[in-house]
């Protein structure tokens, strides 16, 4: 009788623990304990009282242990299960499914496909198994439980749910006829199955087939759901087309789901990406109470646009709201405050993320050190990086990037290794940063041992590192390292050849880069040329003076459409200039429909070198006179040289003296040198001392041997001894004014004076390199 009692009192307890449910015990809310060990004590008083034989419980154990995180213990309730029901199949499939084991849940959706005739499968074991599927990327198990579901229970295929979910595999794995085929095959559809295809449709690229299902569903009079308007205003979003977006936004008005808060959270993305920003702020005001979504849209849509001010006002008004910015508000503004570079605003945001307790997350943090690199806040970079608890490869990729572009290679090298000592692993973007460093310090020697590391970790036919490695190599002078790459590159992009292409211009083989750029042409069906490689290819034709080549790449831009770029045309301007044709060069320029101030550098230039300085003193005045462009301080560099190569002084020294009373570009070492150029070039050889000696603060080493150059084509040595205690000492690459002095003495008879300086020249190792001049007499 105690016994009895006992075991009475047991039974009382676990089933206060499990209790149980009149209705199915699929739907019987989960039981988390407090622990794992008042879950197995559970388990084990219901061996004791031999209610774990009930399939119920066996059920709700299996619920409990995977609800805890014991997905293997719940496998073993069900494995030794003597007696099971479609529930406990059931929890096995779903449980394997939501805990990331996706083949362990199909294989035991196969086994009770096995088990059919004593257990047969029921919507819910087909829809954690399509989903398995889907997870898995998995279309052949797809259509093996497709095939299944027909032979055994063929009426199954007329549910709703269990259509949709076959539409949602098949669709988002990208086998739409599919997906079109089990939709095409239902004798009804609803709402939520209309919907689901057309979204399907949208999410592989479909557009038409999409807008004519779309426009269907609207014929056979079904309603719309806000699920179907945000897919179909995302799709509009993707798109950019305003027309079609706005034909949605009617059709929702027309449907009520205009008030919807994902519809019109939707509604103002599209309009912000359509560039709409007006739009976007119209149905943002006709929301009585937006939520942090809506403003997120806004917000980051702004920022997408370049509208990093606007993006900071919107945010200045969630703050007098009662809504609280969240991550993905925070995230928009560091972007857009990177954007306006204020060193004070990016501090306040920082401030911000502190006050609302995320500058500790990781994506926070990232962000942050992006925006106080983009500013050049390198020492608030450097702190921040410091006290981050946890940093991953952007973290460390950032502080790569920084330093290497800030000029500081060594500094972005030992973060490399810092990284690689914090069990880092580097991606292709932290390669490509650091083999970026390595160009800016130019040592070859280090090249090679990064690329050695690039090879042991498998990345050195990664397109992006071939790239760059080419590039780099280019720049180091070791054109054999880069030309060996490309060859044995087995895919090539547009950046491949481009990068050649640049690199041979770069160490002045302009005659390698046009032949590499015609093999483009001829050989790389799967590239063509654009604008970049355009660009490129037109400066080895400048460098070659190579008219019928220049003529060739215009035909080529007009057929394949290139022609309107202004990059290109550009380009083209500069090309016909140093060819000698700059008639052709002035029809470029009058058929450009946008001229920016690098067209009008480009002509200004393009007259100077081809000895009209008056027609390029012309168009210098004429640009003043646009509002459209401004002048910089190349336009001041073009115009000053042109003045000094065509005697035209007055002009010149005009030029220059409203560059200074303007003062809207500050005069540069070659401004100054232009002027000294010019006044030499003239024989005003005392005025060109007084602007050297007096008016210059800082000379140059141009602004010398501007003036050298002057004294040695009158011959009037005796400037030459004002200003020769003032010549600074050599670059062994540039020793052009120790030379310009030596001749100079030389000319003058003074051989002793000549002589000191040869002397001196060679213990100082300055080497004049010999000049090189092209004949063409045909090209192949």
């Amino acid at each position: 009788m105690l016994r009895l009692a006992r075991l009475r009192n047991i039974t009382s307890w676990v089933q206060q623990k499990l209790p149980f449910s009149p209705l199915s015990s699929q739907f019987a809310p989960p039981i988390v304990f407090k622990d794992l060990k008042s879950l197995q004590k559970t388990h084990a008083l219901l061996i004791q009282t031999a209610l774990v034989e009930d399939s119920f419980y066996i059920n709700r154990l299996i619920n409990a242990y995977a609800e805890n995180a014991r997905l293997e213990d719940a496998i073993l309730v069900f494995e030794h299960a003597k007696k099971t029901n479609i529930f406990i199949w059931n929890s096995v499939i779903r449980w394997a499914y939501l805990c990331g084991f996706n083949r362990v849940a199909l294989d035991y959706f196969y086994r009770l496909l096995d088990h059919h005739e004593a257990i047969k499968f029921d919507v819910c074991s087909v829809k954690f198994a399509l989903r398995a599927c889907f997870d898995l990327g998995s279309v052949e198990d797809g259509v093996f439980i497709h095939r299944q579901v027909y032979k055994i229970d063929g009426e199954m295929l007329r549910n709703f749910y269990v259509c949709a979910e076959f539409i949602h595999m098949y669709g988002g794995l990208g086998c739409i006829d599919s997906a079109r085929q089990v939709f095409d095959e239902m004798s009804e559809r609803n709402e939520v199955v209309w919907s689901l295809m057309i979204s399907k449709y949208i999410h592989n690229g479909y557009d038409g087939e999409a807008m004519s299902l779309f426009s269907r569903m609207r014929y056979e009079g079904f309603s719309f759901n806000s699920f179907i308007m945000v897919s179909l205003i995302g799709f509009s979003a993707s798109l950019i087309d305003l027309s079609l977006g706005s034909c949605i936004h009617g059709c929702a008005i027309k449907s009520g789901l205009a008030g919807d808060s994902f519809v019109r959270t939707s509604l103002v993305d599209m309009y912000v990406k359509c560039g709409c920003i007006n739009d976007a702020y119209r149905v943002l005001g006709e929301v009585l109470e937006p939520n942090i979504a809506t403003w997120n849209s806004i917000i980051s849509g702004s920022v997408n646009r370049y509208l990093f001010g606007d993006a900071v006002r919107l945010f200045k008004k969630v703050q007098l709201s009662d809504l609280r910015p969240n991550l993905v508000t925070m995230l928009s503004l560091i972007s857009a405050c990177a954007g306006l570079g204020s060193g004070k605003l990016c501090r306040c945001i920082h401030s911000f993320t502190v006050k609302l307790g995320i500058d500790t997350h990781l994506k926070v943090g990232n962000a942050l050190l992006e925006m106080y690199s983009s500013i050049g806040a390198i020492d608030d970079v450097s702190k921040l990086f410091n006290i981050m608890q946890v940093k991953d490869v952007i973290s460390w990729t950032t502080m790569i990037n920084m330093y290497g572009s800030a000029g500081c290679p060594v500094n972005a090298m030992q973060f490399f290794w810092q990284m690689r000592s914090a069990n880092v692993e580097p991606d292709m973007v932290s390669m490509v940063a650091l083999l970026s460093a390595c160009a800016v310090l130019g040592d070859i020697q280090k090249l090679k041992i990064f690329h050695n590391q690039i090879i042991l970790w498998g990345l050195e036919f990664e397109l992006h590192i071939g790239n760059s490695l080419i590039s780099v190599y280019f720049k180091c002078g070791d054109m054999q390292s880069a030309e060996m790459l490309f060859s044995l590159m087995s895919q090539k992009s547009q950046v491949t050849w481009g990068a050649m292409i640049a690199g041979y211009i770069m160490n002045g083989q302009a005659e390698n880069s046009m032949r590499l750029m015609i093999k483009m042409v001829t050989e790389d069906q799967t590239n063509k040329m654009d604008a970049a490689l355009l660009v490129n290819g037109l400066s080895a034709i400048a460098d070659l003076a190579n008219l019928a080549l220049c003529k060739q790449v215009h035909a080529y831009m007009i057929t394949t459409g290139l022609e309107e770029c202004s990059t290109v045309q550009n380009a083209l301007i500069s090309a016909y200039s140093k060819c000698g044709v700059v008639v052709d060069a002035r029809k470029v320029f009058d058929k450009m429909n946008q001229k920016d101030t690098v067209s009008w550098n480009a002509i200004i230039s393009g007259h100077g070198i081809n000895g009209d300085g008056e027609s390029a003193v012309s168009l210098y005045q004429e640009m003043g006179r646009r509002n459209e462009v401004q002048r910089d301080s190349i336009t001041y560099t073009s115009i000053l040289n042109v003045c000094s190569h065509a005697g035209l002084v007055d002009e010149g020294l005009n030029i220059f003296s409203n560059m200074v009373t303007d003062a809207v570009i500050k005069p540069e070492a070659e401004h100054y040198a232009c002027v000294v150029d010019m006044l030499a070039r003239a024989g005003r050889l005392s005025e060109a001392e007084k602007f050297v000696t007096h008016i210059v603060e800082e000379p140059s080493s141009s602004l010398y041997g501007a003036f050298l150059s002057g004294c040695r084509l009158y011959g009037h040595v005796n400037f030459v001894e004002h200003v020769v205690h003032m010549v600074p000492d050599g670059d062994p690459a540039d020793p052009g004014h120790s030379v310009l002095l030596s001749n100079i003495y030389t000319a003058a008879s003074m051989f002793d004076e000549a002589a000191k300086h040869r002397f001196s020249m060679k213990i100082k190792g300055l080497m004049k390199k010999p000049g090189m001049s092209v004949v063409q007499t045909c090209y192949s």
